[in-house]
């Protein structure tokens, strides 16, 4: 079991020589803040992710705007995850177990699979097309999702994303094991073998 304490700790630690390297850095969201970015995305959001809100906010164009607008990033992040769905149905043939029978017409199909993957948690934009998993356990692994045929786990944990995005690594810190991610793991076709990452 994860010590809590020591990877807030860690991870402070980790955001703050982030935000020295990138330089330009808005002040973290307040609770008021957190709690519009909750309301809009629906549901608690996961430990890492809201201490990393609160911790700093990078600007540039790669970085998602949380607090100027939390409603437009999650409807956002959620049209441009309807149209990389709608993309791999229709010019990858792409379909998954999940999505059930793939229907012949084509507009049904991308109809069916977005009816499931509207069922499943959030994905939290973070940076580009890297999103964070709010199904409510922790830790909360980071997704990229580039493609529904093209997502591969990008780290275990806030901390240890940010170190393979931004090689920026604690000196003393056991990363967790990648978990499974009931719902998206068979979205995606996730791989969850030890070496994938």
């Amino acid at each position: 079991m994860c010590d809590v304490s020591l990877s807030d700790d860690v991870l402070a630690h980790v955001v703050q020589r982030l935000w020295w390297r990138l330089g330009t850095v808005e002040p973290g969201l307040d609770d008021d803040e957190i709690e519009r970015v909750v309301a809009a995305v629906g549901a608690p959001l996961p430990r890492q992710f809201e201490l990393f809100l609160r911790s700093g906010l990078p600007v540039g164009e790669r970085w998602w705007n949380w607090p100027a607008d939390p409603a437009g990033v999650v409807a956002g992040s959620r049209q441009w995850l309807r149209r990389t769905l709608a993309f791999g149905v229709v010019h990858r043939d792409y379909w998954q177990p999940s999505f059930g029978d793939r229907p012949s017409c084509i507009d049904t199909a991308v109809e069916q699979a977005w009816s499931v993957i509207e069922t499943l948690p959030p994905l939290l934009p973070l940076y580009a097309h890297r999103c964070v998993v709010a199904d409510g356990i922790e830790p909360s692994p980071v997704l990229s999702v580039w493609q529904f045929d093209d997502t591969i786990p990008y780290g275990t944990d806030l901390i240890d994303w940010i170190g393979r995005e931004f090689d920026i690594r604690p000196d003393t810190y056991d990363a967790p094991a990648m978990r499974d991610i009931a719902g998206w793991s068979a979205a995606f076709d996730l791989n969850f073998d030890a070496d994938a990452l």
